[in-house]
């Protein structure tokens, strides 16, 4: 079965990008075939039906060619995404995230589902990871713009000790002084829809600070004030609106035309961001200018939050970007918790038009104002299981391993894992893992 399954999501791949394709295919040659008949023509209807289907011409007849041959693969994509929710089997796959999975963050004796390895978890992933979603189907609910988090009634000793907290806590202190306590924009509630031909995320925001996240993450939970772990189990849930304060944040896979993810180095200036470590690719927060229109709520803000991320961390004006990027192939892969942290992100993969060496090259020439890496590298997708394995089993023999010189930042083995299942599908990945683990015991 895993065998059949494994050809069939295969097939699945080259099918769905045929889809888009024969799309465009039948339009084109409509076109070409609208061009060819005059006005007359279309006021005879005995004309017309001669010229489509008695005597059609050349363009007449790849249009109809086209037409049937894209009936064929939208009949094939659908059956082919049936089966595959239907028999797909994740009892493998789900023992190798169990083995990745840190202890420490999840209560792994509760696993059931979604996906997990070290720190991250998905609170939500497409039903067609292949496919993914598209960044408007992505939609701001609600937002509370009128006060920062605050802890309910219950809880009133908390903000008590938050207000000693970021008073006498000298990093904060200085934050604070220096005007860098900035605003952070915290999920509130996610929702997903049940309408199976426009498919939606619905989530709403609140406002809440950055002191205020650092002393969830570094006061309360290491105290055991609040448990971590039945806090990033509440996250989790469906419908959960239990949220304690959290930074909403991007977590941009950037893939170049030569099909290499992009790795990035990250900066040892940024200090309270694992420095030093790799990262898939850059991670943004948002900000109000990403979703406040001035008229309502933007439902395009992912799309303004990318431009964003890539202006910020690379220089790009609307001029480089539209170059060198294709927003069009944005995708969303899923919501992960960072279970380091207490964080919800949404991994986002993205095609650039130039080979990693040509952006490398060309970024080079840039300015770059809030540069928060120190190189670039590139992995091509089709090596991520080897590498994933690699880091997690062989980390004792690393001189064939791009990563010799730096660990994983906690996020990037989950958006690799995604980044290489939305490419070549889950059954692929657990192939290529098990031979791994078949070459090591060999």
């Amino acid at each position: 079965m895993d065998k059949i399954t494994y050809c069939i999501e295969s097939s699945y791949i080259v099918i769905h990008k045929l889809k888009e394709k024969s799309l465009q295919w039948v339009i084109s040659f409509f076109v070409a075939f609208a061009s060819t008949i005059n006005y007359d023509t279309i006021l005879n209807t005995s004309s017309l039906l001669k010229d489509l289907f008695i005597k059609p011409s050349l363009v007449t007849v790849i249009m109809w060619l086209c037409i049937i041959f894209s009936l064929i693969i939208y009949i094939l994509d659908k059956s082919m995404i049936v089966y595959l929710h239907k028999h797909n089997d994740f009892s493998e796959l789900k023992q190798i995230m169990i083995k990745n999975a840190d202890t420490n963050c999840f209560d792994i004796s509760n696993y059931q589902n979604g996906f997990i390895w070290g720190q991250n978890r998905t609170i939500w992933v497409p039903d067609n990871l292949i496919e993914g979603y598209r960044t408007n189907q992505i939609y701001i609910e609600s937002i509370n713009l009128d006060a920062y988090f605050h802890f309910n009634i219950n809880e009133q000793h908390l903000n008590q000790m938050y207000e000693k907290y970021i008073s006498t806590t000298p990093y904060i202190v200085n934050a604070i002084k220096q005007k860098n306590n900035n605003d952070r924009w915290m999920i509130t509630s996610f929702n997903k829809n049940f309408n199976k031909t426009d498919k939606r995320i619905y989530i709403s925001l609140s406002k809440t600070k950055w002191s205020m996240n650092q002393f969830v993450w570094k006061e309360l939970f290491p105290k055991q004030i609040i448990d971590k772990k039945k806090a990033l189990e509440e996250l989790a849930k469906d419908h959960s609106s239990n949220y304690y304060p959290n930074s909403f944040c991007l977590h941009l896979v950037i893939i170049s035309a030569d099909k290499k993810v992009i790795i990035s180095e990250i900066s040892g200036n940024k200090i309270n961001d694992y420095p030093y470590t790799l990262a898939a690719t850059i991670g943004e927060q948002l900000e109000k200018t990403d979703f406040d229109n001035k008229t309502d709520y933007n439902n395009k803000f992912i799309d303004a939050w990318i431009k964003r991320a890539f202006a910020e961390e690379f220089g790009l004006t609307s001029i480089h970007f539209d170059r060198i990027v294709n927003l069009e192939s944005a995708r969303i892969l899923g919501f992960v918790e960072e279970g380091d942290i207490y964080n919800i992100s949404i991994v986002t993969s993205i095609l650039l038009n130039y080979s990693f060496e040509d952006f490398c090259r060309y970024i080079s020439t840039l300015i770059i104002t809030d540069k928060e890496f120190s190189q670039l590298r590139g992995l091509k997708i089709s090596e991520i299981p080897s590498e994933l394995f690699r880091h997690f089993y062989i980390t004792s023999n690393r001189e064939n391993n791009i990563y010799s010189n730096g660990n994983y930042h906690p996020s990037t083995a989950m958006r690799l894992f995604l980044t290489y299942s939305h490419f070549y599908g889950l059954s692929k990945f657990k192939k290529e893992w098990k031979k791994c683990s078949f070459n090591l015991n060999n």
